[in-house]
């Protein structure tokens, strides 16, 4: 007979299974609050988490897949993925994903292209994991984060890499970059046009000191290097030296010489001035460093009570803070934070709100180092609705502030060499219009920068006879980049604000921005050494005295009029004409005076001449006159005007002078020599028979 139990059995039994309800109430509780908590972060996340069931089809889309893909949870749960964010050019490629991920792999970090509700393709980073129940695959996990942002970022540098990059290719002047130790790291072609040495035979393998032919500047010039860099206002941006090239060959160079802002990196113009004295020393260019590609981790997540200690820290957040999981664990979130002020206003924001989003702070790392984050937060509650805790997603902006701050860097850079260059300097967009006019420009054109920005640049500056050529050759640049100008230096005419031409050397290279060609323009004034090559030309044809033609020129007409008298048997006669007594004048007066005699002869008897003669001095007081078309007797008559002309003239402190001149004309099948003979014969036999006279 079972016996019944006892009251105070009873009892304990009842206390046993109360103990073991409040148990599982307490063990019920801790597992909804972790439930919580990771719902919490699921739910504000700033990336897409999505949960997939066997079929592929959405289980669970979080507030970061809306605002990705622009599909609400509603619309996206029960659907294919596929269907929602996939198009036919990747669709083979997620449903690979995907059937890795069923097949028990964990992908991570694995770049792709998806797309949102309406269509727009977002470069996204996808990684993705098998969720499994008492070894059978119930479910797997899905995270994209949004990466077009970085994309366009990554593009932007890569357009102002070519960008300065043409600028430097395309200075026209020798141009160089010199690191701290003096090695150089940067050339352009003009450069290797002057030393001799190729780029590769240059680049970081050759210091400029082997560069410098004066063996007294090399000490002055390393002076100046090292002078530089320790701040010295006082070292000469611009000096001149002698610059040896490859073979051997000296080169009188103007250079100037700048250190890179916040680089320990000077760059070097060189000018050859050897043969064009009157330049000034080209602008300097700098090469510009784009060598870094942006790197995203996993977001850092943390979960802290409501006391602000930290209660769960995932590993790449102790990575951010330079810290252990077991040094971090327990510690308030309040520490970290660099600056108390901005963390309260966060808090305030928070507190009122329930979340902040995206929040830009610093906080403090391990080594004392500021750490620039973004920061998403959402409080946590319980039943009742009360903040037991906050869990925190941190994004490290560190890489997007670094390259902001390089972009800034890269721009101040150009600006800074353009700026400070002496040619023109001039950017044009796919339409000709002027989207850069540096200080250069502004002083060969005479436009400032705001009167030049936008314009088109042709109706600008080109003359009016240009303007056909430019308009018929513009669809093709649009086309192709491409035209009959592009890619080498040309000279041409170009116009000044005031209407004056100009003779300018023109150096054009295409640039494509976008989808667009642009074109880069270096333009030099070349007046001045335009001038100078007239004079050197003149100079080789005339006498520097009088002015009159010399014997080299004189001898050049001879022999083409004999070419054309026998093709067209024409006359063709010469006068030679000497001052009489021309060793008194010197003697008497000085050579002075007699240097003043020649060239007023000179004047007075051009002014009894054709156009077609040609007067020239042979030697001394000895001239003779080139008669195209003229016969004897015409030159006769010729030869007699210009003898009462120089008898009749008062010369300055001389007084009268007589000439004694000879005739001949051309005899047919005779040498220039021969015919130069005879014409000296009669004018001595003028001489002989008393002077002032023609024979």
């Amino acid at each position: 007979m079972t016996r019944e139990p006892t009251y105070e059995e009873l009892q304990k039994r009842v206390e046993t299974l109360e103990r073991e309800l409040e148990e599982r109430q307490r063990i019920d509780d801790e597992h909804n609050v972790r439930l919580r908590e990771l719902e919490t972060v699921f739910q504000n996340a700033p990336d897409a988490f999505v949960t997939l069931d066997t079929s592929h089809r959405v289980l669970d889309w979080n507030e970061g897949a809306k605002r990705i893909f622009g599909y609400s949870a509603e619309e996206a749960i029960g659907r294919d993925l596929d269907d929602l964010i996939s198009r036919e050019d990747v669709a083979e490629e997620a449903r690979d994903f995907t059937q890795r991920v069923f097949a028990g792999e964990t992908v991570t970090s694995a770049e792709s292209v998806r797309y949102t509700r309406d269509g727009s393709p977002i470069y996204v980073l996808f990684s993705g994991a098998p969720i499994y129940r008492q070894n059978e695959l119930q479910r797997i996990v899905a995270v994209y984060t949004d990466m077009t942002a970085r994309k366009q970022a990554e593009r932007d540098l890569e357009q102002n890499a070519r960008k300065y990059r043409a600028i430097f290719e395309n200075t026209g002047t020798a141009t160089e970059i010199i690191e701290e130790d003096g090695t150089i790291s940067m050339v352009n072609a003009e450069f290797e046009e002057m030393s001799g040495y190729s780029k590769e035979e240059i680049e970081g393998k050759i210091s400029f000191m082997p560069f410098i032919a004066n063996p007294g500047d090399v000490e002055k010039i390393l002076s100046y290097h090292w002078r530089r860099r320790s701040g010295d206002t006082s070292v000469p941006r611009k000096y001149e030296t002698d610059i040896i090239d490859r073979n051997g060959n000296i080169k009188n160079t103007y250079i100037t010489a700048d250190l890179i802002p916040g680089t320990k990196q000077t760059v070097v113009s060189l000018l050859d001035v050897t043969r064009y004295r009157e330049l000034q020393a080209s602008y300097k260019q700098e090469r510009d460093y784009l060598d870094q590609i942006l790197e995203f981790s996993p977001d850092g997540i943390a979960i802290v009570n409501k006391h602000g200690e930290f209660v769960r820290f995932n590993r790449m957040a102790a990575e951010l803070f330079g810290y252990t999981f077991e040094e971090i664990q327990g510690r308030r979130a309040f520490d970290f934070y660099a600056n108390r002020e901005e963390m309260e206003r966060m808090l305030q924001t928070l507190r009122s709100q329930g979340s902040v989003l995206n929040y830009e702070i610093d906080f403090l790392r391990k080594d004392g180092q500021r750490l620039p984050c973004s920061v998403s937060i959402s409080l946590l509650r319980d039943r009742r609705g009360r903040p037991t805790g906050s869990t925190s997603i941190i994004r490290d902006l560190r890489p997007w502030k670094e390259m902001l701050q390089e972009l800034r860097e890269q721009q101040e850079k150009f600006r800074g060499i353009a700026t400070s260059a002496l040619d023109a300097v001039i950017m044009m967009d796919n339409q000709g219009r002027i989207t850069f006019w540096n200080n250069a420009a502004e002083k060969i054109f005479g436009y400032a920068s705001d009167e030049a920005l936008y314009q088109d640049l042709h109706e600008l500056i080109a003359p009016e006879r240009y303007l056909e050529t430019y308009r018929k050759n513009l669809p093709e640049f649009q086309r192709s980049g491409t035209g009959p100008i592009i890619d080498q230096a040309i000279e041409i005419t170009a116009l000044h604000k005031d209407g004056t031409e100009l003779p300018v050397e023109l150096s054009l290279s295409t640039l494509k921005l976008g989808n667009a060609f642009h074109s880069v323009g270096i333009v030099r004034d070349i007046s001045s050494r335009k001038k100078m090559e007239e004079k050197l030309q003149n100079m080789a044809n005339t006498d520097q005295l009088t002015g009159a033609y010399n014997r080299y020129k004189f001898l050049e007409y001879l022999n083409y009029e004999i070419n054309r008298v026998k093709r067209n048997n024409a006359p063709l006669s010469l006068v030679m004409f000497d001052i009489d007594h021309f060793k008194r004048i010197n003697d008497t007066h000085g050579h002075g005076t007699g240097d003043e005699t020649l060239k007023e002869l000179v004047r007075i008897t051009g002014e009894s001449l054709r156009d077609v003669d040609i007067l020239t001095r042979w030697g001394g007081e000895e001239f003779i006159v080139l008669t195209p078309d003229t016969d004897k007797l015409s030159a006769s008559v010729l030869a007699e005007r210009l003898r009462r002309t120089v008898e009749e003239h008062d010369f300055p402190g001389v007084g009268s002078v007589t000439i004694s001149l000879g005739i001949v004309q051309y005899a047919g099948n005779e040498a220039a020599e021969d015919l130069i003979n005879r014409v000296d014969e009669r004018m001595y036999l003028a001489k002989r028979s008393g002077r002032n006279r023609a024979k």
